[in-house]
C-alpha cells in the first residue's frame, strides 16, 4: 500500500462522502498505470507519481484542500503518445484531406481519388510552428515522404531569410503550405509565425493544424484568418469551456472548480519562493498564462495554460507534473 492510499482510508472512515473519493482513488489508480509513467519530465531520476501526489497533497495543510485537490487529479487531460498518434492522423487524414478536396474542388467520387490526393500531397510542405510539434512522428504516422528541411516557422519568422524561403519553395514546386503545432492554448506563441506566414506566402494556401487547441484561442484565430484570407485555421482537437477552471467561471462549472479556484489564488505567492527573476516572469497568473485555467497534461510537457500548482516547482511547492521550462 502505498502512503496515499494509507490517507485516503483515514478519509473514507472520516467522510461521509467516502464512495466519491472511492470512485476518484479507482480512476487515479488506472491513470497512474496506463499514462502518468509516460510524462518525459518526470523519467530517470525523478519521484514516481506517488511519491509527486503525496508531495503535492502536503502543499496544503488543511485535510479540506488536500481532498479538493486529490479529486481534481482524474479532471485532468493527460494525453500520452498514443493519443497523439491519432491526433496525427486526424490531423492528416481528416483536417488536412479535407481541406485539400475543398481547395482543389476534388470529386469525391473519382475513382482515382486516392491518387489525386497523392501527387497534391507531393506540392504540399508539412512543417512544425515550434520545435515542440513532433513532425518526424507525425511524417511517419501517416507514412509520408517528404522533404528533408522540415524547419519550425516561429525560429523562421525570428532569424529567417524571405528570399531564400521564396526561392526554396519556387525550386521545390511547394504550391501548398501546413503549418502543425502540438498545442495551442492562448494563440498567442504562434501569432507571429503565422503572420510571417502569412505574409511571406500571398499566393500559396496555408493551412495550420493545431492538434489540441483551447475555446480561448479562438479570438486569435479569427483575427489571423480575417488579415490573411488565404490561411485556414483547423484544429484536429477543440477542447470545452466546461473543462477549463476560468474566471469568471462558466455557467456549468463543478462545484469542485470552485475549491480549486479558491486553492490556486491562496497558494500562488508558495509557488514564487525561491524563484529567479526569470522563473518569476513564467509564472503568469494564478490560472496559468492568460489565465487560461487548463487541466491538460501533455506526455512531453505540461503547458503553461495548465494551472501553475499543478506543474510549478518552488522552495515552498511541490508540483505534480512538473514542467520543463524553456530558460
Amino acid at each position: 500500500m502505498n502512503t496515499v492510499e494509507a490517507r485516503l482510508q483515514d478519509w473514507i472512515l472520516a467522510d461521509a462522502e467516502s464512495q466519491d473519493l472511492i470512485d476518484t482513488n479507482a480512476r487515479i489508480v488506472t491513470f497512474a498505470a496506463a499514462l502518468y509513467a509516460e510524462y518525459e519530465p518526470t523519467r530517470g531520476p525523478h519521484p514516481d507519481f506517488w511519491q509527486r501526489l503525496e508531495a503535492w497533497l502536503d502543499n496544503v495543510a488543511d485535510e479540506t484542500d488536500q481532498k479538493a485537490l486529490f479529486r481534481l487529479v482524474p479532471h485532468l487531460l493527460f494525453i500520452g503518445p498514443r493519443e497523439f498518434d491519432s491526433l496525427y492522423r486526424v490531423a492528416y487524414r481528416d483536417t488536412f484531406v479535407r481541406w485539400l478536396i475543398d481547395l482543389l474542388a476534388l470529386d469525391v467520387r473519382a475513382p482515382d481519388l486516392d491518387a489525386q490526393i497523392v501527387a497534391a500531397v507531393a506540392g504540399t510542405w508539412f512543417c512544425p510552428i515550434t520545435d515542440s510539434m513532433r513532425i518526424n512522428a507525425f511524417y511517419k504516422l501517416n507514412r509520408l515522404v517528404g522533404r528533408d528541411l522540415r524547419p519550425d516557422w516561429r525560429s523562421l519568422a525570428q532569424f529567417g531569410s524571405e528570399d531564400k524561403l521564396r526561392c526554396f519553395m519556387k525550386d521545390e514546386s511547394i504550391s501548398r503550405l501546413v503549418l502543425l503545432e502540438d498545442f495551442v492554448g492562448t494563440g498567442s506563441q504562434i501569432y507571429d509565425a503565422i503572420q510571417f506566414a502569412g505574409h511571406l506566402t500571398p499566393s500559396v494556401p496555408i493551412l495550420v493544424v493545431p492538434l489540441v487547441m483551447c475555446p480561448g484561442a479562438m479570438g486569435t484565430i479569427q483575427t489571423l484568418e480575417t488579415q490573411y484570407p488565404h490561411v485556414t485555421i483547423s484544429p484536429a482537437l477543440t477542447l470545452r469551456e466546461d473543462d477549463f477552471i476560468s474566471d469568471p467561471p462558466t455557467p456549468n462549472e463543478l462545484p469542485l472548480f470552485a475549491d480549486i479556484r479558491r486553492i490556486a489564488v491562496a497558494t500562488f505567492a508558495s509557488l514564487k519562493t525561491g524563484l529567479s527573476t526569470k522563473e518569476l516572469s513564467q509564472l503568469y497568473e494564478p490560472l496559468g498564462f492568460g489565465s487560461t485555467g487548463g487541466l491538460v497534461v501533455l506526455y512531453s510537457n505540461c503547458p503553461d495554460n495548465t494551472l501553475p500548482l499543478v506543474h510549478r516547482t518552488s522552495d515552498d511547492w511541490h508540483p505534480l507534473f512538473p514542467r520543463a521550462s524553456r530558460l
